[in-house]
């Protein structure tokens, strides 16, 4: 009976750490279908910004001209950058405050002793 009690607890034990490490999977299969779509995102707001740099190089009439368009480039990029950094940033917040309502729901549990 012991030996039967045994198996099927692990068993059980067995299950619920693959269903774990499915979730723990599709987790990060998100994780990566989103970090995917702000690199492709990202490279297309730099592409954007090379093609205005190009448009302005063409017109260009001087190679003072030429300064000012790879100033504005440059300009553009910090811009980009910061902007980036600050959804980061704001994402990270995000999580931290998700960790610490999970921290605080744990807090208030009442534990059981036995």
């Amino acid at each position: 009976m012991k030996n039967k009690f045994t198996a099927i607890a692990l068993a059980i034990s067995l299950i619920s750490s693959s269903a774990a490490f499915a979730q723990e999977a599709n987790k990060k299969t998100d994780n990566f279908a989103q970090r995917k779509a702000d690199v492709v995102a990202n490279i297309t707001k730099e592409k954007a910004l090379l093609d205005q740099m190009i448009s302005c190089v063409n017109g260009a009439a001087s190679v003072g001209d030429i300064e000012k368009c790879r100033e504005q480039k440059q300009q553009a990029m910090q811009a980009a950058k910061q902007e980036r950094i600050a959804s980061k940033k704001s994402e990270l917040q995000s999580q931290i405050q998700k960790l610490d309502e999970e921290s605080n729901k744990i807090a208030q549990k009442p534990t059981t002793k036995q």
